[in-house]
């Protein structure tokens, strides 16, 4: 298995098999499968270690939404865990890490806008009232 969860050998996206609709667990397993979907598509079926050149920013940042989706998901498995909390703490971790690495150059930048946007997504998402009532 790969990175996250991303299932390298067979290069498929997992498919959620988790709560009803209704369940924000569900809603961020939903996004983690486009992550991967995203991330399939963005690599073309190479490696990650052998992107380079001018696909290494649409790779890192597809990388990066992929890696933070993750990171929630595990969150939300923590016993008790309320999601909006936990997308909000994901989210304050990974700005502070991309401050921290902020000089390392564009692949890391657009790693974690990738990873940013996505967790952002997320949050709003489980704002919504469709969410909101579940909760």
């Amino acid at each position: 298995m790969g990175c996250c969860g991303w299932n390298a050998v067979h290069k498929t996206p997992t498919v959620p098999s988790v709560a009803p609709p209704s369940e924000p667990r569900h809603l961020v397993a939903l996004h983690r499968a486009h992550a991967e979907v995203a991330l399939m598509e963005a690599t073309v079926g190479r490696s990650l270690c052998r992107v380079e050149g001018p696909d290494t920013e649409p790779v890192k940042r597809a990388e990066g939404r992929l890696a933070a989706i993750a990171e929630l998901e595990r969150s939300l498995r923590a016993a008790g865990a309320d999601p909006r909390q936990a997308a909000a703490q994901v989210i304050e971790r990974w700005a502070k890490e991309r401050g921290r690495f902020a000089a390392r150059g564009a692949a890391w930048e657009a790693y974690h806008a990738g990873g940013i946007a996505e967790l952002e997504t997320v949050a709003r998402e489980l704002d919504a009232p469709s969410y909101g009532a579940a909760l």
